[in-house]
């Protein structure tokens, strides 16, 4: 059975909160032939799904499904799909009004509860309620999900990205938010987590602004120099650069600091570190719009052996993955249980029931090879308008799924596709 490891990012929106590095070295197993389902489709309420990510937000076992919904009322908000158990059918979605143009969606224990919160980016507004927390009030295992009022928060100039992860050390989830507009103070904010544990008031000190390039549209967290303390990757479309942003602050209660580092890339709309040559450091995968059949992700690999990252810039000769056209979202996983991550791209420009809204690119890398290589990828359809991709299990068979948000569902019909992994099932 495949060991699900997995990061997931996007245009606007879904981003890692952790990253696997362990893999195994030596001689990989023969792959089997990816295989997925054709797509189940789901209704939300709300249009525009801009976003997805998943989470078993009922603590039931089971992954449910929450999307960012752009177009909900009010302007914004997310829908949770609760995961009813066995072939992964799924509830009437329950939708939580966030704030104007909610474009992205991540979740995470903000309060020790022990159950995961939501945290939404409205990049609609411009004041002070870029950022909303809704927390969860849904009872293990109750059937149904329940949540709080929306909490809101200051970030940057339009947040249209998100990203949980502890930035100084005081193992409190904090906040990373990646604006869309604010490209005086900085395109990345962090927000420090200070919740008091088991409080429904959530509380986060000032956002803190950082530089890297124009319209952050890619966003991803991992420790790339492997000391213990989480940075931040940034794909910039409006300045054409992905920004590595490396975590120095000193600890906790300190102001965070980061030193940031920038490559040039064409139009980054999705970042995530993953390794994809089982060497034991972080490469670097990149989507870029508008995407071929032959190189819609790029590769920049790793160099350095310890300390700080040595990506190679990034391009077409340092490895890639075709994608079809327009990907708008990356996500990685081993989907077919060969010791090595494979890639899965999200196509804004797709229809229903045709191939090419996601492509699954198989990854065909040697262990410590200097340059990735990918065979060609797998098209699949999913919805109209395929913006996002998450992967997780959403069966309980140890094989990662996949789940879209169909950004060209005005009104929530097939707002989200799901296509269940039967890579080496028979039949």
């Amino acid at each position: 059975m495949p060991r699900i490891r997995t990061v997931a990012t996007s245009m606007i929106g879904l981003a890692i909160v952790a990253v696997t590095t362990s893999s195994p070295v030596g001689a990989m197993p023969e792959p089997a032939a990816l295989a997925f389902t054709a797509p189940m489709q789901l209704d939300t309420v709300a249009g525009v799904p801009w976003n997805v990510t998943v989470a078993d937000i009922d603590q039931d076992g089971h992954a449910d499904i929450v999307t960012a919904d752009a177009l909900q009322a009010g302007w914004g908000g997310v829908s949770v799909l609760r995961n009813q158990g066995g072939a992964a059918a799924f509830d009437r979605p329950v939708q939580a009004a966030t704030g104007p143009f909610t474009t992205a969606a991540a979740v995470a224990d903000l309060n020790a509860d022990s159950r995961p919160d939501i945290v939404a980016a409205n990049s609609g507004d411009l004041a002070e309620g870029g950022v909303s927390v809704v927390v969860n009030h849904t009872a293990d295992r109750s059937g149904h999900v329940e949540f709080g009022q929306p909490q809101k928060f200051a970030a940057g100039l339009s947040p249209g990205q998100l990203a949980i992860a502890d930035v100084d050390g005081d193992a409190k989830p904090d906040l990373v938010v990646g604006n869309l507009l604010n490209v005086v103070l900085g395109a990345v904010d962090v927000l420090i987590n200070t919740t008091e544990p088991g409080s429904d008031r959530i509380t986060f000190g000032p956002p803190h602004p950082f530089a890297a390039g124009f319209v952050a549209e890619g966003l991803a967290v991992a420790d790339l120099d492997q000391d213990g303390r989480t940075d931040i990757v940034v794909g910039e479309t409006g300045s054409s650069t992905v920004s590595v942003l490396m975590n120095r602050t000193p600890g906790p209660g300190a102001t965070p600091l980061f030193e940031t580092v920038r490559m040039l890339s064409i139009l980054p709309n999705g970042v995530g570190p993953v390794d994809v040559n089982n060497d034991g450091r972080l490469d670097l995968l990149t989507s870029v719009a508008p995407g071929t059949p032959l190189a819609g992700v790029l590769v920049s690999i790793d160099d350095a052996t310890t300390g700080p990252p040595e990506f190679r810039p990034i391009g077409p000769g340092t490895g890639s993955a075709g994608t079809g056209f327009v990907p708008e979202s990356l996500a990685t996983a081993d989907f077919d249980d060969d010791g090595r991550i494979d890639v899965v791209t999200a196509a804004a420009v797709s229809i229903e029931g045709l191939p090419g809204g996601l492509a699954v690119a198989r990854n065909l890398t040697a262990p410590h090879a200097p340059d990735a290589r990918f065979a060609p990828p797998l098209l699949l359809p999913a919805g109209t308008g395929t913006n996002a991709v998450a992967v997780g299990d959403l069966d309980n068979d140890d094989r990662p799924d996949l789940v879209t948000a169909n950004s060209g569902s005005l009104n929530g019909h097939h707002a989200v596709s799901v296509l269940r992994n039967r890579t080496g099932l028979p039949g």
